[in-house]
């Protein structure tokens, strides 16, 4: 074998040789100088091998590239079931909703997923002139024990319609019920065109014009019982409310007072319940009862009472002093009740000629009254008031070209 390298093993010649003489001295036989002899040279060429291996090895070089990923291993076992979701809603139990529908000249809304039993405010924002909110006349709308609501307005009378009206256009309806607000897209249509009248016929000389429709609104009518021995007399004011919401705290008087809604609406809290009128409704609070009130903006509220006709009153609940009257001329009876009727007149009309035979006053909620009492005549604006003399025929005139509206209130066996 010949082998070439730089280095020297670990065992060299002079170390090899020492061994194999040392170890021929020892023998004393020739069979055992031959055995240990092939021994000796089986060793002596293994141990050239591994020499000529160590010292022949060449420094350890770069590691290889990374080999290809192995195939993917069998899927382990499913994990643990995570925590339960919260509750999804029950069916029907979606947010508010709001819905405005014009149909025959009247304007319908109606809403859902309102509070049960609690009023909700309608108003239209910034419809208004410089910006400011429309609040609808029947602004506090009931809602029922469903969560709903539905209010119907006529689309020619105020706000909606009439003098100062909206004009044709888009609009957002918004209520507010509590903490619940919903919203509403309101589409005015422009006014179709009118038709050309037809020509009335020739008056006949002499004859009465007839007198244009006229309608009549039933108010109320409820037992106020029996005066005292002095009598009765009128106390009438106006609550006129701004841009702003009113909330009186509770108070409480020795006499009762009627609250007659002209426009929006009231809400009237007592110690066991909390009851509203809008527009054309009113409410009657007894004597010593302790409530509340509570006005939405732009609402205005007639507030009045028969009393003891020796009390000269120097408030009137908060309100601007509208009517006092003198002592009242009563039919001889047992138990009264207070009665109030709203009429319009339209343009030009007039009513039928007539006499009332128990006490009353008049309020003029839109447009100038003409009556005529006898040789008589005066003229009432608006947010003004007086009485027809009892038992005397009158005729009450709309001499303008707006709609007359206003309130009869008398007080009867």
């Amino acid at each position: 074998m010949n082998v070439e390298c730089t280095k020297r093993g670990f065992f060299g010649n002079g170390a090899i040789r020492a061994l194999i003489l040392g170890t021929e001295v020892n023998m004393h036989t020739a069979k055992m100088r031959w055995r240990y002899t092939v021994w000796i040279g089986f060793t002596f060429v293994i141990v050239l091998l591994i020499e000529a291996v160590l010292a022949c090895a060449g420094p350890l070089g770069p590691a290889g590239a990374q080999g290809p990923a192995g195939a993917p291993g069998p899927a382990g076992p499913p994990g643990a079931a995570g925590a339960e979701g919260a509750p999804g809603r029950s069916a029907g139990e979606g947010g508010p909703a709001l819905s405005a529908t014009i149909a025959g000249g009247k304007l319908t809304i109606a809403g859902s997923g309102f509070p049960a039993g609690k009023g909700v405010w309608l108003n239209i924002p910034g419809a208004a002139a410089q910006g400011r909110d429309v609040f609808l006349t029947t602004d506090l709308a009931i809602v029922n024990d469903s969560g709903a609501f539905a209010v119907t307005l006529d689309m020619a009378k105020p706000p909606l319609g009439g003098k100062g009206g909206l004009k044709p256009g888009v609009y957002s309806i918004k209520s507010v019920g509590g903490d619940v607000v919903a919203t509403a897209p309101l589409v005015i249509p422009a006014p179709a065109k009118a038709p050309e009248p037809a020509k009335a016929p020739a008056a006949t000389p002499g004859a009465a014009a007839p007198a244009p429709a006229q309608t009549v609104a039933q108010g109320m009518d409820i037992s106020v019982g029996t005066p005292p021995p002095e009598g009765w007399r009128w106390v009438a004011a106006v609550v006129n409310i701004g841009a702003d919401e009113v909330k009186e705290n509770p108070t409480g008087h020795g006499f009762f007072w009627e609250f007659f809604v002209v426009k929006g609406s009231t809400e009237v809290t007592t110690s066991d319940s909390t009851k509203l009128a809008a527009a054309g409704e009113g409410i009657m609070v007894p004597a010593k009862a302790q409530h509340s009130h509570r006005y939405p903006p732009q609402s205005k509220v007639l507030a009045f009472d028969v009393r003891s006709a020796n009390d000269n009153p120097d408030a009137f609940h908060r309100g601007t002093k509208l009517f006092l009257s003198d002592k009242l001329q009563l039919r001889a009876a047992t138990d009264y009740k207070l009665r109030v009727r709203e009429f319009t007149v339209a343009a030009g009309g007039q009513r039928a000629e007539e006499s009332i035979p128990d006490p009353n006053f008049v309020y003029v909620i839109e447009g100038t009254l003409t009556a005529t009492v006898g040789r008589d005549v005066s003229r009432t604006e608006a947010d003004k008031a007086f009485a027809i003399p009892v038992n005397t025929s009158f005729l009450i005139k709309n001499e303008g070209t707006t709609p007359l509206r206003y309130i009869l209130a008398d007080v009867h066996p």
